[in-house]
């Protein structure tokens, strides 16, 4: 059996993998939560320029005041308000409300920030790999790749942002098809490796494990 080069051994085992679970990051509550809190706030702040808010915000602390079995509160804010506004204002307010209690109850915020920069630090280190795998003698490189962004991944596995120990399950389809397509275009290119899997750089004459 052929000895498989050291350059794919280390993307199947060091590189791959950490991106492509990286890539689950958007997909986790707190990711997408964040996203939706943010925009649900931007137009809870246009909502409150133009006075809309304000009465339906009221009217939901206050709908236990009632008048005869009705709320007055409620009723003068369906008199205030226009009827087709009323109930996708009312949704809004409560989807933030909903919002900032869950972020608040499970660090929803910080786990997202941090999330959300892990994303950024493992895509900038996955741009610069068609650049190093173009080279004769890519594994210093990588492993330079590696050091630059396992600092953030751990850091985010520290405070729960990275929810995987370290790597999502079920993603080795996902790798191994990602391996394969990346040796397809620049496996030709390297350096051959011997027997025992170390790579020999003819230029030089010397050996790079």
């Amino acid at each position: 059996m052929p000895i498989e080069h050291p350059v794919k051994r280390k993307l199947r085992n060091d590189i791959l993998p950490y991106f492509v679970t990286a890539k689950m990051l958007r997909k986790k509550w707190f990711f997408v939560t964040y996203s939706l809190f943010g925009y649900t706030t931007d137009i809870l702040v246009v909502l409150t320029a133009i006075g809309v808010v304000s009465p339906v915000v009221s009217g939901i602390f206050a709908a236990g005041q009632t008048s005869g079995g009705k709320s007055t509160v409620l009723a003068d804010l369906t008199d205030t308000l226009p009827k087709e506004l009323y109930y996708p204002v009312l949704l809004v307010v409560l989807a933030w409300i909903f919002l900032r209690v869950a972020f608040i109850r499970e660090d929803g915020q910080k786990r997202a920030i941090l999330a959300k920069s892990c994303y950024q630090v493992v895509r900038s280190a996955e741009a610069n790999l068609p650049s190093i795998l173009g080279k004769s003698d890519p594994m210093s490189d990588l492993s330079k790749l590696y050091k630059e962004f396992w600092p953030t991944v751990q850091g985010c596995i520290q405070q729960d942002a990275w929810v995987w120990t370290p790597f999502a399950p079920g993603i080795e389809n996902e790798v191994e098809s990602w391996l394969e397509e990346l040796c397809r275009r620049y496996e030709d290119g390297w350096d051959p490796a011997d027997h025992n899997g170390i790579i020999f750089i003819p230029t030089t004459g010397g050996q790079n494990g």
